[in-house]
């Protein structure tokens, strides 16, 4: 009998760890899980081939006297990327295109995500939106802001080299 009962509780606290786990996990992944809609041009059967949801994980970084906010892209085009900034959110628009080559194949595994997507990143109070440079190299956009004191708010394109 306490062979079972030692059982039951290691089974127990084992369950807890793995709940915990993965609380954390979407806890972490919330914000940057990513809704993806399909392109205009996509048949039924293509759209239905895809996942709609991925992951654009991204982070803010405090440097002092800049502010940077990273996004992972993988995939994503230069062309195929928009970015503004406006009340205090960083907005990243853009397409992920799939490769027209593996169009109507049988996949063994499909994760990848591919559509329009749009993605908000809350900023730190103290940016100045207007000092905004973005580059997007290697599947990450980086948005570099200065920092100001009572910057004002104002909507404006942010081009990307």
């Amino acid at each position: 009998m306490e062979v079972l009962k030692g059982l039951g509780s290691a089974f127990q606290r084992g369950w807890q760890d793995l709940s915990e786990g993965w609380r954390d996990i979407v806890q972490r992944g919330s914000s940057a899980l990513t809704r993806f809609f399909p392109r205009k041009d996509e048949q039924p059967t293509q759209v239905l081939s895809f996942p709609r949801w991925g992951m654009l994980a991204g982070e803010v970084i405090d440097r002092g006297s800049s502010v940077v906010a990273q996004v992972e892209l993988p995939g994503v085009e230069r062309d195929d990327c928009q970015v503004t900034v406006q009340d205090g959110y960083l907005r990243i628009r853009g397409e992920r295109r799939s490769e027209r080559e593996h169009l109507g194949a049988s996949y063994y595994l499909m994760e990848r995500a591919y559509g329009g997507f749009e993605r908000a990143v809350r900023l730190p109070p103290d940016v100045d939106e207007g000092s905004a440079h973005a580059r997007l190299r290697d599947g990450v956009l980086r948005v570099e802001f200065k920092k100001k004191k009572g910057a004002a708010s104002q909507r404006r394109r942010i081009e990307v080299r």
